[in-house]
């Protein structure tokens, strides 16, 4: 576990706001829901998240249950059971068939205002599963806005009541910098800079802020990026040398 061919998020960080991008295929949604259904105590609750209502409901399936791997892989019975349209979906551990527990709840990011009636101070974690929309598909408005008016209803008074914020994991195989949920938590900055350094993991203590580039090799998007950076400097370069300063390597170059 935890090798090149699975990605193990146990114990990567202890940070509230933990960002992972890229490497698709290799376990990132698998061992967050894994930590879910195995990890999170009885007497605390647990949100699975998805940006749109139909990809949430669509989770309260029995073909769509995110957590069909892990009932397979370790013996639990984690089934979702649908709150209605637009409404909350609930997640039920039925190991007991005769004492079903309620252990989560699916939301979706686009219909969260309407649920902010919730009592969700019993949730202690929240994933937010592929919060990256692939190019196609169409943006939320706002979405940055949301998810903070998201952290800020379910959180709300916790540090100040000597209780640890709720840690959010966001998840994402798509990795696209214009994304309005990195800017917004002013992460753009700070993945720019990880990738013309070569960086795959940086811990920012003062945001309580981890941020990790899964996978080894770099993306299309992220060489896009460091040639168009390559390219700037070379342009910059370019218009800093003087007009006698080119005169003068032209003459050397006919040399």
């Amino acid at each position: 576990m935890g090798n090149d061919f699975f990605f193990d998020i146990k114990g990567r960080s202890a940070m509230p706001f933990q960002v992972y991008i890229g490497g698709r295929g290799i376990g990132k949604s698998y061992s967050a829901l894994r930590e879910l259904a195995l990890n999170v105590p009885s007497d605390e609750k647990w949100i699975y998240m998805r940006r749109t209502g139909k990809e949430i409901e669509a989770c309260s399936t029995e073909f769509g249950n995110p957590f069909k791997t892990i009932n397979n892989d370790f013996g639990t019975l984690i089934v979702p059971e649908s709150g209605g349209k637009g409404a909350a979906e609930y997640f039920y551990n039925e190991t007991d068939e005769d004492n079903p527990q309620l252990v989560g709840y699916g939301v979706a990011l686009s219909t969260f205002a309407g649920l902010r009636s919730m009592d969700l101070s019993d949730v202690t974690i929240t994933v937010f599963d592929e919060f990256i929309p692939e190019r196609q598909v169409k943006r939320i408005k706002a979405e940055g806005e949301a998810l903070l008016n998201f952290y800020e209803t379910v959180n709300r008074n916790r540090e100040l009541q000597g209780r640890p914020p709720m840690k959010l994991i966001l998840l994402s195989n798509a990795i696209d910098l214009a994304n309005p949920i990195l800017e917004t938590l002013g992460i753009i900055g700070e993945l720019e800079n990880m990738i013309t350094h070569g960086e795959h993991r940086r811990t920012i203590p003062e945001r309580g802020l981890y941020i990790e580039r899964v996978g080894n090799a770099q993306s299309k998007k992220e060489m896009d990026f460091l040639r168009n950076q390559r390219r700037a400097k070379v342009k910059a370069l370019e218009n800093s040398v003087t007009d006698d300063e080119k005169k003068r390597l032209k003459r050397e170059r006919t040399w």
